[in-house]
């Protein structure tokens, strides 16, 4: 078995476990490996929409049907984001292609019963807000590894207190750096921590250095990788020796974009407005939500202007352009939050200093 299949076949299983962080985690960095493979693209469309990262989700669907048009996971992923957001007439066509292939597919007849069922003047957004509705989605398969492993850890358990207390001792290891590509952290003690040439915005002491080094460990082992962005930026832009400026930089290649599912540290807005360093913030995700507007669609991409915090249309905290080089529906006036990855511009006297490139979008009301 080849190292895609495998890929694949791991994240399947994640699915069918609700580990949905998990694939987006595993599946997200692959991209471009996979690009032309719709069970890829299907399994990371699973994970979204089950996370709630509708934007995602219906980009990743709409190229499952862009490679095979009549795959019907996809087709019940589209129409079930399609209806939350209120075009029924779009969600209906695409349930009726599932059920011309497909007769007897129980998701696409309760979506048209619901939508046929439903009144008029049905706020769709609200309905789905207050109502159950796992039955329309796409299904992912059964899990049997979780079963698995109950067996397994009780089993396991039993052991354990069998053996003693002394296996436990006996497995106790000193602190290491264990997620692949993390080695480059390891330096000598005898390594250099500052240099002296080369110009630079931020001076720090070997201490804190050293300190930036640890949390930078820290972060990349437990997976937050835009803190590690961050981390990796004030060494660059400082005093620091060039081989650590140069380990820390290989870092960059195990790197994941952050996403709506797990939690991550991000810079918030006013920290980025106000720094006097901005260059330690580019290329690292912020998240920010506000209000589309002047969208234009280029030939390979979208360009708008967020209104930040504009939503209620009261206050309106700053405009940040934003282009998204994924397909979106996007429309003036739509509530968004957007995962953006910050590139430094000019300001100007209605822009703010940076752009963001649209990692992930989600709709709000």
């Amino acid at each position: 078995m080849d190292d895609m299949t495998k890929g694949i076949k791991q994240a399947r299983r994640f699915l069918v476990e609700k580990k949905y962080s998990k694939v987006i985690h595993l599946l997200t960095p692959q991209i471009f490996l996979y690009r032309n493979n719709p069970e890829f693209h299907e399994i990371l469309g699973q994970a979204c929409l089950r996370s709630n990262d509708f934007g995602g989700a219906y980009t990743y669907f709409q190229r499952v049907v862009n490679i095979d048009p009549k795959n019907t996971t996809a087709k019940l992923g589209i129409a079930y984001i399609l209806v939350r957001r209120g075009r029924t007439t779009q969600a209906l066509q695409e349930w009726l292609e599932v059920i011309e292939n497909d007769d007897s597919n129980s998701q696409a007849k309760k979506g048209l019963d619901l939508i046929k069922s439903a009144p008029e003047d049905r706020d769709w957004p609200e309905w789905f807000s207050n109502h159950p509705t796992d039955f329309l989605l796409p299904p992912t398969g059964f899990a049997w590894r979780p079963i698995i492993r109950v067996v397994s850890a009780v089993v396991g358990l039993s052991v354990i207190l069998l053996g003693g207390f002394w296996v436990l001792t006996t497995l106790q290891k000193p602190r290491e750096i264990t997620r692949a590509g993390g080695e480059v952290l390891l330096f000598s003690s005898d390594t250099q921590t500052i240099g002296s040439s080369g110009s630079f915005s931020l001076i720090f002491t070997e201490a804190q250095v050293e300190d930036i080094l640890n949390k930078t460990i820290d972060a990349f082992e437990a997976y937050q990788d835009n803190r590690v962005r961050f981390l990796i930026n004030r060494l660059q832009h400082s005093n620091a020796a060039e081989d650590i400026k140069t380990k820390t930089l290989l870092l960059q290649d195990h790197l994941a974009p952050p996403n709506f599912v797990d939690p991550f540290w991000y810079p918030e807005l006013r920290e980025v407005l106000n720094t006097p360093n901005p260059e330690q913030y580019q290329g690292v995700f912020t998240l920010v939500s506000g209000k589309v507007s002047n969208v234009v669609q280029l030939d390979d991409r979208i360009r708008f202007d967020l209104l930040v915090g504009y939503q209620e249309q009261q206050v309106l905290q700053a405009v940040i352009p934003v282009q998204v080089f994924f397909p979106v529906e996007l429309n003036g006036g739509e509530n968004v939050e957007i995962i953006g990855e910050i590139s430094l511009i000019e300001s100007t006297v209605t822009m703010v200093g940076f752009e963001l490139t649209a990692a992930s979008i989600r709709f709000t009301r």
